[in-house]
């Protein structure tokens, strides 16, 4: 379903609802009910919406999620069950291939949620995470609001405003992808041109009529979305629907085969990087090297990047600050870490050439609990040393800024094997 509009407007930015547009929400609150059914989480959702969109002012996401719950007859266990398997919310299948195709073209990408910080960053990690695996290019949004931070619930206009500073764009010049039908009313009233992805057929409501309404995210995209050249492994084309938009290139393969990763710089220099104890886990450079510890064999994986040491995938982990601790990735991902990637193409003798994104921190509140991290745009590319005893450094990597007091930048020298 489309209505008319200017052939020739373009937007500069396209702006998403969260929990609908981009993520397959629904399974998880059915499966979060004792019948496991969609006839009690669907009435349990509907009646969140009606809450969250008639509330206004932000109050706390969680306590209006179990509100909903209770006004229609769940237990306490409903929300409980949707809050501890937040994290595992899967987006649409056409999503990964939709946003790296818009990214390709060159618009600006953000979103908008009626989420607390933390539930919605964790979110918003799981799409840029789900939208970069199998790409030669990393997804991340360039901005993203949660209700929690501009203080307003959508359809408040107060709510989609909060977007544009972040964007540095006008309301006109923003395409909102609404996942309901309140979503179309309110981005069309703060002034933004709107297309309804209403992938489960929501009821219509109110007067506004989107450009374009269609129960796929490619075809309410239709007209913005292009064709593109987007790379993805080959490895990965069975589990990720592709359009005509992407191009798959590579298999998934070492490069280089594998190699030793020799280090340079302050007292690391001439030692290899590896995975002794008593840092479980973690990337360590000089100091003293038990006889049963050898060299780590690292590889670089072809199409993704990912970069792996003793055959173990290597990831940052962030705790705020300018750099990231290069540890062995957990097999469940935690909210506060993201892989590190690599060149292709390097060449024995190179400097290992590699990059974590940069990401923003929200620390929650319960100790127990890891800090929320999203990405921010740009990478860091600084590997360094923290010096932790005489020549004994932990490996880390972050800006060049960072690289200074007990923070050695080292340099990682390829060894082929």
């Amino acid at each position: 379903m489309s209505v008319p509009t200017d052939d020739n407007w373009q937007p500069k930015a396209i702006v998403f609802d969260l929990l609908t547009g981009l993520l397959n929400s629904w399974d998880l609150w059915d499966a979060s009910t004792p019948s496991k059914t969609h006839q009690d989480g669907g009435r349990w959702r509907q009646r969140y919406l009606e809450i969250t969109f008639g509330t206004g002012s932000y109050k706390p996401y969680e306590d209006l999620v179990k509100q909903a719950a209770a006004e229609v007859g769940l237990p306490a266990s409903a929300p409980e069950a949707l809050l501890k398997n937040w994290s595992s919310i899967k987006a649409w299948d056409e999503v990964p291939s939709v946003l790296q195709g818009l990214k390709a073209q060159g618009y600006k990408l953000g979103v908008i949620t009626n989420c607390s910080k933390h539930s919605g960053y964790i979110a918003i990690r799981g799409v840029e995470e789900q939208a970069s695996v199998g790409f030669e290019t990393p997804f991340t949004f360039e901005a993203a609001v949660t209700a929690e931070e501009s203080g307003f619930y959508k359809p408040v206009k107060e709510a989609y405003d909060a977007i544009l500073p972040k964007l540095g764009v006008d309301a006109e010049d923003i395409l909102f992808v609404a996942g309901s039908a309140g979503d179309v009313e309110g981005a069309t009233n703060a002034g933004m041109k709107v297309v309804w992805h209403n992938k489960i057929g929501l009821m219509k409501k109110g007067n506004s009529v989107p450009l374009r309404e269609s129960r796929t995210l490619d075809d309410a995209l239709r007209g913005y979305l292009k064709e593109s050249t987007v790379s993805i492994t080959s490895s990965v084309t069975s589990d990720v629907e592709t359009s005509s938009t992407i191009a798959p290139t590579s298999t998934s393969s070492p490069v280089l085969g594998t190699f030793n990763a020799i280090g340079q710089g302050g007292g690391a220099s001439n030692t290899p990087a590896r995975l002794p104890p008593p840092q479980y886990g973690s990337i360590t450079l000089g100091g003293n090297n038990p006889s049963d510890v050898g060299p780590g064999v690292f590889s670089i994986e072809a199409g993704t990047g990912a970069l792996f040491v003793d055959g173990s995938k290597i990831c940052g982990f962030y705790g705020g600050g300018q750099s990231a601790s290069v540890y062995v990735c957990n097999a469940t991902p935690r909210t506060n870490e993201a892989p590190i990637t690599c060149e292709q193409g390097q060449t024995d003798g190179g400097a290992l050439k590699c990059s974590a994104p940069i990401m923003n921190c929200i620390e929650d509140n319960n100790d127990d609990n890891d800090p929320v991290c999203y990405a921010t745009g740009g990478v860091w590319t600084q590997f360094m040393g923290f010096q932790l005893l005489g020549n004994y450094y932990l490996l880390s990597i972050g800006s060049q800024a960072a690289a200074t007091g007990s923070n050695v930048p080292i340099s990682l020298i390829i060894q082929a094997l």
